[in-house]
């Protein structure tokens, strides 16, 4: 009986382990985040393997279709990932991007990003155990170079200069102070294929104020940076409407609750749009949960800037023998 006992504790074990080195595996994935099932149709490829030796995190190693290294960290999990430790990112050109660390998904203590041509660009410092303030920036600027290496914040204090990801343009330029946004602070930013010019005011590290213009020089007045989209209602008035969508799974294993990932696309108009499984899936049922979201009412949409702007979501569902009984809405931007 002993080694009956004995034999299946060993089963469960060797399967257990089989499944994580499934699991951890290669991933075609767009920029998004959503994943392709080949090659030539990703941006980039990501290996998630084991976790060495005396520790419970994963690695992960990705890779832009060049071969070139993209990021190397790791994961709390599997799917999806949750960045925890050190973790670096480089450019295309195999130099380096950002070094950073991470605890639980977010970026604490010392942050430093790099030009493309190698030379340090921006030291920030997260605080931790801060709760996300809208328009309160939950970092500190310690220090900003230019690409020659010429400083232009030291200890804190000084002028930033803000560039998009490929530091071709600047999009937002302001004084700091003791490491805080303050004054008056100006950019140019692209939202929808659209210019927007904006000017914001800060005090101490707070947003006080903005207005902004489109490239049909109309004017927008905001007291918040962004908003996020919202369902009418509420998000229990979202989950409602999803516990009416006939959802349940069937089969032998519908009692499982497990998570499915919808990306989708939050329009100007509060339509849902461009709906596909954030994971590649062979269960037919899956569907049933894109055709519930394409039956959405309209949302109200989000907001930057002051002007009405379309968001890129992740729509993670808990998924079971009732249908969805958890939903959590996350931007990916």
């Amino acid at each position: 009986m002993k080694i009956k006992i004995l034999l299946a504790i060993i089963c469960c074990f060797l399967y257990i382990n089989t499944t994580i080195a499934q699991r951890g595996n290669t991933y075609y994935l767009k920029n998004s985040g959503v994943e392709v099932p080949t090659k030539d149709s990703a941006d980039f490829i990501r290996i998630v393997t084991e976790p060495d030796a005396k520790s419970t995190l994963y690695n992960i190693n990705e890779f832009y279709k060049n071969g070139k290294t993209k990021l190397i960290g790791k994961t709390i999990k599997l799917d999806p990932i949750v960045l925890d430790g050190e973790c670096t990112t480089y450019f295309p050109s195999g130099k380096k991007q950002q070094h950073a660390n991470y605890e639980k998904g977010h970026l604490v203590g010392d942050v430093y990003n790099y030009y493309p041509n190698g030379r340090v660009y921006l030291y920030r410092q997260y605080i931790t155990d801060t709760v996300r303030v809208p328009g309160k920036l939950n970092y500190l600027i310690l220090a900003c170079n230019d690409s020659t290496g010429k400083e232009l914040i030291t200890d804190g204090n000084g002028h930033y200069i803000g560039y998009d990801s490929d530091f071709k343009n600047i999009y937002e330029e302001g004084d700091v102070k003791s490491g805080l946004k303050t004054g008056n602070w100006i950019g140019n930013n692209g939202m929808d294929n659209d210019k927007v010019t904006f000017t914001e005011k800060y005090e101490n590290g707070n947003f006080i104020s903005g207005e902004s213009t489109d490239k049909s020089n109309n004017l927008f007045k905001y007291n918040i940076p962004e908003t996020a989209p919202q369902f009418k209602g509420g998000i229990q008035a979202f989950y409602n409407f999803l516990s009416k969508q006939n959802l349940s799974q069937s089969g032998n294993n519908s009692s499982l609750h497990i998570t499915i990932y919808v990306s989708g696309v939050i329009e100007k108009d509060g339509t849902l749009d461009n709906l596909q499984l954030y994971r590649l899936t062979k269960n037919p049922e899956y569907s049933k949960i894109i055709e519930a979201l394409q039956r959405s009412p309209k949302w109200e949409p989000g907001t930057k800037y002051g002007q009405v702007v379309k968001t890129q979501y992740i729509f993670p569902i808990n998924y079971g023998i009732d249908g969805p009984v958890k939903m959590i809405i996350r931007n990916v931007f």
